[in-house]
């Protein structure tokens, strides 16, 4: 599964308390939306791609919607290693550890943002998408890449009830779909 998302700071305290530490390095980390279309960290929600690595199991990469830290996540490059936790159970349920992170808190914002930019080209193979970051304020998405997958991700997280229904609505108009 590529999509999990969970919003509610209270369930993310609830995961990480009974969910396993373990490492990830980002691939990847992109703000979500609003619903002006603007880019924010501080919605409480990043896209993004991790390589987990959890006790003794090979590594294995989880694209999704992740917790965020509205003050930390802008400084997180690619290649940054971040404390996660991983549920035991379905290792594909990932919560960032903010509380624990101790890399950078500085830093070009924009460079830093831009390489996030380009690492997520690269993962989608794809060289002219536009996204919030490098249009700015006013941003629309090119729906006609990532939609269909994305879409498909909120759904089947839908049907195995890691999302709520207003989840999936929410998540839909964030997206501008």
């Amino acid at each position: 599964m590529d999509l999990w998302v969970r919003r509610t700071p209270v369930f993310v305290k609830r995961f990480l308390k009974k969910a396993t530490p373990a490492t990830a390095v980002v691939h990847y980390l992109l703000p979500s939306s609003t619903e002006d279309g603007g880019p924010t960290f501080a919605a409480g929600e990043m896209n993004g791609e991790l390589e987990i690595t959890s006790g003794g199991q090979d590594p294995y990469t989880v694209k999704g919607i992740f917790n965020s830290h509205k003050k930390l996540a802008p400084h997180v490059a690619p290649g940054a290693t971040l404390p996660v936790a991983v549920d035991p159970k379905s290792p594909d349920k990932v919560a960032v550890r903010w509380d624990d992170y101790d890399g950078p808190r500085d830093g070009d914002r924009d460079e830093i943002a831009a390489a996030n930019e380009n690492a997520y080209r690269a993962a989608k193979g794809e060289e002219g998408a536009v996204s919030a970051m490098s249009a700015g304020e006013n941003a629309t998405f090119d729906s006609s890449s990532w939609a269909a997958p994305y879409l498909a991700g909120l759904e089947e997280a839908l049907k195995l009830g890691n999302i709520s229904q207003e989840e999936y609505d929410q998540a839909k108009r964030d997206a501008g779909l």
